[in-house]
C-alpha cells in the first residue's frame, strides 16, 4: 500500500511530513531518529515522492547504497516530474561518496533537465540544493535577474555591506573590466544575427551563480582576476564566514592553495565584522605552483601531474594583491611553503574554517592531516577542487579514518546540475533564458563539523 502522509513504524505513526522537514534543514539527529523507527516496504510500493525523500534521508545518514538504490527506483520509471530530483541527488551521492556511475549520473540530470524543460513539467521533489544555504546561494539578491528597482526599500545600513561585498567579487573576478567581444561572438554564431549585439546590455556575461574569471575553463589558466572560483563558491565563502562570526565559533580563517589571492582578500575583507578583532587569516601556498606528487598513491590518482599549468604565484605578487585592497596588515599572515613543511609548525591553535583550494591528493590530505584537529565544532571544511579524483579520494580516505559522519555537502554551482529553477514560467515560442542555458558542473563541496 503507497504511503499518502504517514508510515507505520514500530506500530506507531511517523509523520512523513516531518522527515520532510528534517531533511529541508539537512536536521542530522531527527532523520537518523524517524529512520531508526521506519520499516520501508520494497522501493516498488513507494511512490516517486517517498522514494526520493527516504533516498535522500539515507544520504543523510551516510548510507549511500540504499539512497542510490531508492532514488533509481524513480529513474526507472516513465519520466515524470520526480525525475530531476531524482536524478540530481543519484549524481551527488555518488560525488560524495567518490563512487562509480557519476558521469552517467551527470548525463541523466541533463536529459531530465531537457525534457523537463521542454514540456514546461513543474518539477517536485526534495534535493540535496534545496537546504537552506544552498537555496541561498542559488537565489542571492545581487544576482543580476534578481534585481528590481524597489529592492532597496526600507533596507538600511545593511544595503551598502551588501553592496561592497558584491562589488568586491566583480573585482577578484575581474567581472568590472572584462571585454564583452568573447561574449558578443559567442552571442553571434549561436543566434546566426550579426546585429544581435546592437543593444550592448543584450550582449553583456550576466552576473549570476556561475559567473567566474573571464576565460577560465577549468583547463586554462585567465590572464585576468584574482581568483577562479565562480561565483556561487564566493557567495559560499561569504556565508560560511558571516556565520562562524556570528555563531561566535572559535579560530581562524585559513586559505591553504590561495592562487593570485582573490579568494583570500575577500575573507580578510569579511573580518571586518569580527567584534573580537582577534582573527587572522593565514594564507598558506607554496607559491611554486602546485607541487609534483610524491606518494605513491598520488602518483597513481593525482591529475595534476600532467597539467601544463602548475598555478605559479609569488608571494610578492599576493601580497601586493591584498595592498592594494587595503587588507595588508597585521590579520593577514603567510605561510611560504610546502604544507608538509609550514602547517604543523604554523603556530595555529584554533580555526573556524579551512577553505582547502589544491587540487592534489598529497597536498588535500597534508592540509586535513594538520589541521582538521584544530578545527572547532561549528566550523566549516570548504573543498574548491571536489570534481577532481585526487581531491575527492584523499577527502574520502580521511573521513573515513577519521569516522567523520557529517554528510558532505555541494555548493551550486548552475540551474541546470544544482539549482532548482522553475521551469513553466516560459511561454510557448519564448527563447531559453540565459540561466537555463549555461551548464557548469560542480566543483565545490564543504562540510561542518558537529563533533
Amino acid at each position: 500500500m503507497l504511503w499518502q502522509a504517514h508510515l507505520i513504524a514500530d506500530e506507531k505513526v511517523c509523520d512523513v511530513n516531518s522527515l520532510q522537514t528534517a531533511v529541508s534543514i539537512g536536521d542530522l539527529v531527527k532523520i537518523r531518529e524517524i529512520l531508526a523507527k521506519a520499516v520501508l516496504p520494497p522501493p516498488a510500493n513507494l511512490s516517486s515522492a517517498e522514494a526520493n525523500l527516504f533516498g535522500l534521508a539515507n544520504f543523510f545518514t551516510n548510507d549511500p547504497e540504499t539512497s542510490v538504490s531508492l532514488l533509481s527506483t524513480v529513474l526507472r520509471r516513465p519520466f515524470g516530474p520526480y525525475h530531476l530530483a531524482a536524478a540530481k541527488n543519484v549524481h551527488w551521492v555518488l560525488m560524495a561518496s567518490n563512487s562509480k556511475g557519476m558521469k552517467v549520473a551527470q548525463d541523466q540530470i541533463e536529459l531530465a533537465f531537457r525534457q523537463s524543460l521542454s514540456r514546461s513539467v513543474h518539477v517536485k521533489g526534495s534535493t540535496v540544493y534545496d537546504l537552506t544555504m544552498q537555496k541561498r546561494i542559488c537565489n542571492h539578491e545581487m544576482y543580476q535577474r534578481h534585481r528590481h528597482p524597489g529592492q532597496w526599500a526600507g533596507v538600511g545600513v545593511k544595503r551598502w555591506k551588501v553592496q561592497y561585498f558584491d562589488l568586491l567579487k566583480k573585482s577578484i573576478t575581474n567581472f568590472l573590466y572584462r571585454d564583452i567581444n568573447d561574449w558578443a561572438e559567442q552571442m553571434i554564431s549561436a543566434s546566426g544575427n550579426p546585429s544581435v549585439c546592437q543593444d550592448s546590455s543584450a550582449c553583456e556575461s550576466e552576473w549570476d551563480i556561475s559567473q567566474g574569471a573571464s576565460g577560465f575553463d577549468g583547463h586554462s589558466v585567465p590572464e585576468e582576476g584574482h581568483s577562479v572560483m565562480r561565483l556561487g563558491s564566493l557567495t559560499h565563502i561569504q556565508f560560511i564566514v558571516e556565520d562562524v562570526l556570528t555563531q561566535g565559533i572559535p579560530g581562524d580563517l585559513l586559505e591553504a592553495g590561495c592562487y593570485r589571492g582573490g579568494n583570500s582578500v575577500l575573507m580578510r575583507a569579511l573580518l571586518e565584522d569580527d567584534d573580537s578583532g582577534q582573527r587572522i587569516v593565514w594564507v598558506a601556498d607554496s607559491f611554486q605552483g602546485i607541487p609534483l606528487p610524491i606518494s605513491e598513491k598520488g602518483k597513481r590518482v593525482d591529475e595534476t601531474r600532467n597539467w601544463k599549468s602548475r598555478y605559479n604565484v609569488s608571494q610578492h605578487f599576493v601580497e601586493s594583491v591584498f595592498r592594494r585592497y587595503g587588507y595588508l596588515d597585521q590579520k593577514t599572515k603567510f605561510l611560504p611553503g610546502f604544507f608538509n613543511e609550514t602547517l604543523p609548525s604554523s603556530g595555529i591553535s584554533h580555526l573556524a574554517m579551512i577553505h582547502i583550494d589544491v587540487d592534489a591528493y598529497d597536498s588535500t590530505m597534508d592540509v586535513l592531516e594538520s589541521m582538521y584537529p584544530k578545527l572547532s565544532v561549528g566550523g566549516y571544511v570548504v573543498i574548491d577542487d571536489f570534481h577532481l579524483n585526487a581531491v575527492r579520494t584523499a577527502i574520502t580516505e580521511y573521513r573515513s579514518k577519521h569516522k567523520i559522519v557529517e554528510p558532505i555537502l555541494p555548493v551550486p554551482s548552475d540551474y541546470v546540475f544544482s539549482c532548482t529553477a522553475n521551469l513553466t514560467a516560459r511561454k510557448p515560442g519564448e527563447p531559453v533564458p540565459r540561466h537555463l542555458d549555461l551548464v557548469t558542473p560542480l566543483s565545490a563541496a564543504y562540510w561542518k563539523r558537529v563533533e
